[in-house]
């Protein structure tokens, strides 16, 4: 898989899934993937998520801090739920 057109959305720091009380650092980018996505890593699962679907599901960076950041500078749309 190949990501075109590269450019930085922001940087994020939120508490990490699990209630460790860890945090995660957060550098978004947006791009354009040519081929399929695949997860490999430490990234066990890739799934696609709609303006539908269930927000719980999402681990808190993007739930409480990213989503809602993107939502109020447009670059995404209002949430549905």
């Amino acid at each position: 898989m190949e990501v075109s057109k590269l450019h930085h959305l922001g940087d994020y720091e939120s508490p990490a899934a699990g209630g460790n009380g860890k945090t995660v650092k957060i550098e978004l980018y947006a791009g354009e993937l040519e081929g399929t996505p695949a997860a490999h890593s430490e990234i066990q699962d890739l799934v696609w998520f709609g303006p539908r679907d269930d927000a719980a599901l999402l681990a808190p960076s993007l739930r409480d801090v990213i989503f809602p950041d993107l939502r109020l500078r447009g670059l995404i749309a209002p949430a549905s739920y």
